[in-house]
């Protein structure tokens, strides 16, 4: 049986959340105001950016706490949908 958010995860919760990004100058800053327009005070948040081996991504960490599954599923799909995001973990 697959297990889903709410089976892994007690709400609210705290993890590190990860985007794999396209390596752009200014990813931070969109990233930041994604995060903005999701709720998040994005101001407060430590932000760790590594660049991949190749030098042609971004790995970008940060602790997040979700309050719901809802959020965290928002959140995923606005960064998703951001063109210069690949994928978020």
């Amino acid at each position: 049986m697959n297990k889903t958010p709410e089976d892994i995860y007690e709400f609210p919760c705290t993890m590190p959340f990860k985007i794999i990004a396209h390596r752009k100058d200014d990813i931070e800053a969109i990233i930041r105001e994604i995060l903005d327009t999701q709720g998040f005070d994005s101001k407060t948040l430590e932000v760790s950016i590594r660049p991949s081996k190749t030098n042609k991504y971004w790995a970008i960490t940060m602790p997040l706490t979700f309050e719901s599954k809802e959020q965290l599923d928002a959140l995923h799909k606005a960064l998703n949908d951001h063109e210069h995001v690949i994928m978020t973990l």
